[in-house]
């Protein structure tokens, strides 16, 4: 089967073309690096397309989500016979390897959404990082019922059924993965973990702390705050009935 491997990018990371040069040479079919506002004609993307990607080129900068729907569109659109769409980070953390391994899960379990779990023993990761994914997934936990070990993995395999879902899915900066994940979540689709070695440790990132922490939360919270106020409206209208009408009618 046809994986597009999608590489959103921010900026010029030399991670980047070791990573596709890798990637080629373990045969991944298709990669897709979508440029997220850089100049399209600099040395850099040259070289990526010399190697055989697939460049999609927006003109401002529009956020990781943004580019990962660019992507995935591009691979549903002008790409032959894809059936999932493998997104991977641009930072140097994700492996070839590992995500050689996300495909082939994909092929074995193409039902499920295929995510790839950082490794907390073996992966260098910094503390705020796993504190913060641990409580991500705890939240998650909570709102959804469902399980995720890692909500904040940015190595997936999403199959190529779940093309209109990620393009119906809110969200342009770092909140769409949240809010993929809760409606992947909410339609019942499997979740499978594969173990990969991540080096979070020289990661870069654009992430804003407040507005973006705010964006992800957002609507998951949103979701679960209607679910709840539901309840309560609910247990107050039955405590309104029961004191209004006849006991006999609500016990024999």
């Amino acid at each position: 089967m046809s994986h597009a491997v999608i590489i959103p990018i921010y900026c010029e990371n030399k991670n980047t073309i070791h990573l596709c040069n890798e990637l080629q040479e373990l045969g991944a079919e298709y990669i897709v690096v979508v440029n997220d506002g850089l100049n399209p004609h600099s040395e850099y993307f040259n070289e990526l397309t010399s190697i055989g990607c697939h460049i999609v080129s927006l003109r401002n900068n529009n956020g990781k989500g943004a580019s990962l729907k660019a992507g995935i569109r591009y691979a549903h659109d002008n790409l032959y016979n894809v059936t999932g769409y493998i997104t991977c980070d641009a930072d140097g953390q994700h492996t070839a390897n590992d995500v050689m391994k996300i495909s082939r899960m994909l092929d074995l379990r193409n039902g499920s959404l295929i995510l790839g779990k950082r490794d907390y023993k073996k992966s260098k990761m910094p503390l705020n990082i796993r504190i913060g994914n641990r409580l991500s997934s705890a939240y998650f936990k909570v709102i959804t019922g469902k399980s995720c070990s890692d909500t904040q993995t940015g190595l997936r395999g999403i199959p190529a059924f779940l093309y209109d879902t990620v393009m119906k899915t809110k969200g342009n900066r770092f909140d769409f993965e949240m809010n993929f994940l809760t409606k992947c979540a909410d339609m019942r689709i499997p979740f499978y973990f594969v173990n990969i070695i991540a080096d979070c440790s020289n990661c870069s990132s654009n992430f804003r702390l407040i507005k973006d922490t705010y964006l992800i939360y957002r609507t998951p919270l949103r979701f679960a705050t209607a679910s709840l106020g539901c309840t309560a409206i609910d247990l107050i209208l039955f405590t309104v009935f029961a004191y209004i009408l006849p006991s006999h009618m609500f016990f024999n």
